[in-house]
């Protein structure tokens, strides 16, 4: 097929063909290796997303942690300065004596 001019032969058909052939086999093998490194960066970012969340997840918890141990300080707290109110008035009942309420 040197001469554009010149009728095709089976001869050159063939070439034709087994070119097109290794041509295509090798695309064929960049879409594997293409694939291949899609699914690579694929997993990479899902496992970098989980990692991330993750992360998000354990800060909220440890966050969560404080607030509600600090509302259970401030819970006992308050029932600590209830009990003082509370045997304060029963004092003072005591003193007046008068029958605790309720």
């Amino acid at each position: 097929m040197e001469n554009g001019n010149q009728p095709a032969t089976k001869q050159d058909l063939r070439e034709l063909e087994t070119a097109l052939r290794a041509e295509i086999q090798g695309f064929r093998q960049e879409m594997q290796e293409l694939r291949q490194e899609m699914q690579g960066h694929v997993s990479e970012t899902v496992q970098n997303v989980e990692t991330n969340l993750l992360k998000a997840f354990y800060h909220f918890a440890e966050t969560h942690h404080q607030h509600h141990g600090q509302l259970d300080r401030d819970n006992s707290s308050i029932r600590a300065r209830m009990q003082t109110l509370e045997a304060r008035i029963l004092e003072i009942e005591k003193r007046l004596n008068m029958p605790p309420a309720g």
